[in-house]
């Protein structure tokens, strides 16, 4: 949670006062239910004064409208404080997803990667329904508060995950050409060399040709092409684009250089417009 607190940012001051505003509702309700059973026993007196249930009328009426303003502030501060850090966890989030590769979506899975009356029988009444409904409340706080571990928890796995492909040192940013060579590679989602779903691809695009590689559902075509921007990087083997292996290249310029169109779609903040669709690599590959 302490984790968490760190994305209030500027909503801090709303956090810290949606506490205050709330013991001052508390407060005034208070106040309010003890001066209700006091009217209840002032009218009850046939010798009171027109001036005295006044006088009372004057004290519940302000302190209701006390009550109805600490309230709509509470309710304002902590809902503006809420939506703030739930804008900069999901901003934070979304950020971090998109520098998962796909190892890491396949981990949390794209489902799994947007909430709380006569005169002494009346004040006992009141008092026991103001007790149920605090024990009511008090439910489900505690339900609210279990659900909001559960959720702080996968929050947490999200922004704790690190990528796990990450950029060489020194990174090369130029792709000289679309050459594209497979050399003995092998992949395994599971990173198990004895468990191959391709294994020993021997393949030599050469820039500009067009190829197309044909295979019934699950036979590893998508698997094959996803090595190319190191969606995943391959279990062994080499793959080469433009001359160099893959792990040189900065993976914005790689990745920038190939456009692909996935069978299973991820959706990535940004406009498509932005997305530079055809640099350097010109291979198609269906």
């Amino acid at each position: 949670m302490i984790q968490l607190l760190k994305y209030l940012k500027e909503y801090k001051k709303d956090a810290v006062l949606t506490p205050v505003w709330v013991l001052l509702e508390t407060v005034g309700e208070l106040f309010l239910t003890i001066t209700i059973g006091h009217f209840i026993d002032e009218i009850a007196n046939p010798n009171t004064a027109m001036d005295i249930i006044l006088s009372y009328g004057l004290r519940l009426f302000f302190l209701a409208v006390a009550c109805l303003i600490f309230g709509g502030i509470s309710g304002w501060t902590s809902t503006k404080a809420a939506a703030g850090l739930s804008k900069n966890l999901r901003n934070e989030m979304f950020s971090r997803i998109q520098d998962f590769s796909f190892t890491n979506i396949d981990k949390f899975s794209t489902n799994s990667l947007v909430t709380r009356m006569t005169t002494d029988v009346m004040n006992v009444q009141n008092a026991v329904m103001i007790i149920l409904m605090s024990l009511m409340m008090l439910s489900m706080v505690y339900v609210m508060i279990m659900m909001s571990r559960e959720s702080v928890s996968r929050i947490r796995e999200i922004l704790k995950e690190q990528s796990g492909i990450v950029n060489p040192e020194n990174p090369d940013k130029e792709i000289r050409n679309g050459e594209i060579v497979f050399d003995h590679v092998g992949f395994s989602y599971i990173g198990d060399p004895d468990r191959l779903c391709l294994s020993d691809i021997d393949l030599h695009i050469r820039s500009g040709e067009t190829i197309g590689i044909i295979g019934g559902t699950g036979s590893g075509k998508s698997s094959l092409v996803q090595l190319v921007p190191r969606l995943y990087d391959a279990t062994v083997g080499t793959v080469i684009v433009g001359g160099k292996n893959v792990k040189e290249y900065d993976l914005e310029s790689l990745r920038d250089a190939v456009a692909m169109v996935l069978q299973k779609n991820v959706l990535f903040a940004g406009s498509i417009s932005a997305i530079p669709l055809c640099r350097s690599l010109s291979t198609t590959i269906s």
